[in-house]
């Protein structure tokens, strides 16, 4: 279960990302970079519509896009180039080398499997409530909410874990108050040390195979 809400918030997170990505003065930038919009119409078309949305904001206006905050791997600040060689097919991505010239990291990081690991990174960390640096108010309004559902998300695990740890020490509060009235007893009886194993070892053995067949036919019932 918890998978598959890191799965879900992780996927919408990038969605919300890109969303201001397509509008946002990056993708001019990374067409650019790339050189894609000489290679196909399509970008030539996606560029011209991020730059409509950019001169809205007014002239000289810069619309920045969010961008992985962590620093540790040096290829993170261009994650949106990673995103633009992850949607190249294999004859683009020839052309584009023989354009500009792409690295070994380009080769390796240009796939969906590193920009969908990053944002499950980030869906782990919107959990927690950590800082994300959201670069636009639908970004900042995404992460405050997530942020609110990651607290009554922790909240109820952490409810989930306190009960099923009452109900262990209960359990297991009950079985031992059971042997010590079996150990009185064989004790009053003065049976040999010996007896008193195997009667002791026999009981938690009886105790544990009814207890697992009681929790059987309660969840059978």
């Amino acid at each position: 279960m918890l998978l598959i809400y890191l799965h879900m918030i992780g996927c919408l997170f990038f969605f919300v990302c890109l969303s201001t990505y397509e509008s946002s003065s990056f993708k001019m930038q990374y067409l650019d970079a790339l050189r894609l919009p000489e290679i196909d119409s399509r970008y030539v078309a996606e560029y011209e519509k991020a730059q409509a949305a950019v001169s809205a904001k007014g002239e000289g206006a810069t619309v920045h896009a969010w961008v992985p905050a962590f620093d540790n791997y040096d290829g993170t600040e261009t994650f949106w180039r990673m995103y633009e060689l992850s949607r190249l097919s294999e004859d683009e991505k020839k052309k584009v080398n023989g354009l500009v010239g792409l690295s070994d990291k380009d080769q390796m990081n240009g796939n969906w499997a590193y920009i969908w690991g990053i944002s499950i990174y980030y869906s782990i960390l919107v959990i927690g409530g950590n800082e994300l640096q959201p670069a636009q108010e639908i970004e900042l309004l995404f992460v405050v909410g997530m942020n609110i559902c990651g607290l009554i998300f922790m909240t109820w695990i952490i409810g989930e874990i306190a009960v099923l740890v009452a109900q262990l020490s209960i359990k297991s509060a009950g079985l031992q108050q059971e042997i010590d009235i079996v150990n009185t007893a064989m004790k009053n009886a003065k049976l040999s040390q010996e007896l008193q194993n195997e009667i002791r070892d026999y009981f938690l053995k009886v105790q544990g195979t009814m207890g697992q067949q009681d929790e059987l036919t309660k969840f059978l019932d």
